[in-house]
């Protein structure tokens, strides 16, 4: 009887125990699911529709979120995001550059251009927050980058390869009378039309280019598809400037006109064709 109540007594002892260690393990991760990946006090780090890597070899790979990899890299990276400063303010030339010289990973958002930058080859700049018109560090430094560049490499393996070049701009000012009815185009702004490119081939598009008046040029055929986007821009006010980058494509547009303007932009898929700004000065 004596041996069954001590056997008792330190059964109940064990799990008391058992559900005290369960109790303390439940609390660090409260406490823990609380402060990782905090930007400020309120604002969590936010799911990107798609992630964008620069890879050892300068090729982009996009990793959309239902893909196996996107949840392990946003983990990684979601944990790096601990005592987030207001640090210095850059330009989108600036980061432009940045990015130019080494690996990162770049968060994308689908209709919102504030993208998170995480500089994986930077002594500097750990993590920059995108603005409006450039972007604020908010870490100074990752840590372990060369772990982490490892694992993208591995995740990132046998994902497809993607160029990011963005000489492929061309703009015709001044020469189309009217709007051809054969073009399914979109009414983007008053007197600003675009049509986008998406499943057709190099028939397709040269028949395109002939409503348009405009020749097709060797450079102007040199596209792919699979990995491009073209973007045909038809404007009463002067084109004056194109601009991109993953999160996003701006066009500037100046003085209204008699005629409309012809841009046809071919653009790498790691831009996000879906967020698309429209500035017309003087007005």
């Amino acid at each position: 009887m004596k041996r069954l109540v001590i056997y008792i007594f330190l059964l109940i002892l064990t799990f008391y125990s058992i559900y005290l260690l369960f109790k303390i393990e439940m609390k660090n991760e409260k406490n823990e699911i609380n402060t990782i990946g905090k930007i400020n006090n309120e604002e969590m780090l936010p799911i990107p529709t798609r992630i964008i890597y620069k890879n050892k070899k300068e090729k982009y790979i996009i990793i959309d979120e239902e893909e196996v990899e996107f949840q392990k890299i946003f983990n990684e990276l979601y944990r790096r995001i601990n005592n987030a400063i207001q640090g210095k303010t850059y330009s989108e030339d600036e980061i432009e550059k940045m990015q130019e010289e080494g690996c990162f990973i770049e968060f994308d958002y689908n209709r919102i251009s504030k993208n998170y930058v995480f500089f994986l080859e930077n002594s500097e700049v750990g993590v920059i927050k995108r603005t409006s018109d450039g972007g604020q560090v908010i870490v100074s430094n990752l840590d372990d980058k060369e772990n982490l560049i490892n694992k993208m490499e591995i995740w990132t393996e046998d994902c497809h390869e993607y160029d990011f070049k963005k000489e492929k701009n061309y703009t015709f000012s001044n020469i189309l009378n009217n709007i051809p009815l054969n073009l399914e185009v979109k009414e983007v702004k008053p007197e600003i039309y675009q049509m986008m490119l998406t499943n057709y081939g190099k028939g397709d598009f040269k028949n395109i280019c002939k409503s348009l008046g405009i020749e097709t040029t060797n450079d102007l055929l040199n596209f792919n598809l699979n990995k491009e986007t073209i973007i045909i821009t038809l404007s009463k006010y002067e084109i004056q400037n194109v601009k991109q980058n993953i999160g996003n494509i701006k066009y500037t547009f100046g003085n209204y006109q008699d005629k409309y303007s012809i841009n046809i932009l071919i653009v790498s898929k790691i831009v996000n064709t879906n967020c698309i700004y429209y500035n017309i000065n003087n007005l």
